[in-house]
Order: structure tokens, then sequence, then C-alpha cells
């Protein structure tokens, strides 16, 4: 049996790594398309006349992520900072869509 101190750090972070390294990239894959999808949102919202900001899905956003997080052994308050962060975010994406549309159409209303 080889002893732990026979082996290198990076040998034995190894496998490890590459997991999180993978799982990193998933992540990152799902980001991206929740993103792609606020920008989407943003869109409609501009279009109907919603809010970035709506209070009650905001709550309801973070309370699913932490009931769900539950299920995996998350921490509750990570989550709540984590998905607060997001929730922000997501609103100032949205918001940046909305700008960039209203400027877009106030460029060709003068042209006109």
């Amino acid at each position: 049996m080889k002893k732990r101190k026979d082996l290198s750090v990076q040998e034995i972070m190894k496998p490890y790594r590459q997991e999180i390294d993978a799982l990193d990239l998933k992540l990152l894959k799902l980001l991206g398309r929740r993103f792609e999808i606020m920008r989407e949102v943003g869109d409609y919202k501009l279009k109907h006349g919603l809010p970035p900001y709506i209070v009650d899905r905001v709550n309801e956003v973070r309370e699913n992520a932490i009931r769900n997080g539950a299920k995996y052994g998350i921490n509750k308050n990570f989550l709540w900072a984590f998905w607060s962060f997001l929730i922000y975010q997501s609103c100032a994406t949205e918001e940046e869509v909305q700008d960039a549309r209203r400027k877009a159409k106030a460029k060709t209303g003068k042209k006109k």
C-alpha cells in the first residue's frame, strides 16, 4: 500500500479536479442558457409593459432554490445569497435588453 505522502497533491487531487472542472463547464452552459432566456423575457416584458423586477416571482424563485437545494445538502444561506445575486443579475440583464431595444427604436424613429 502506497503511503499518502508518496503521492503528490496533484496526483491525489487530479480526479476530483477533473470532475469539478467538468461540472463547472456544465454549470456555465446552464447559466448561459438561463441568461439567453432572461434576454427573451426582457423583450417580452418590454412589449407588455412589465417591470424587470417582480417581487412575488423573486421570492418564489429564491424559496424554490432553498427548498430544492436542501434535497442535495446545500446550505440554505449560501443558496439565498447565490440566488439573490443570480436574480439581481437576471433583472439587470432584462434591463440591458430593454435599454438596447429602446435605444434602437429611438434611432430608427429619428431616421424617419
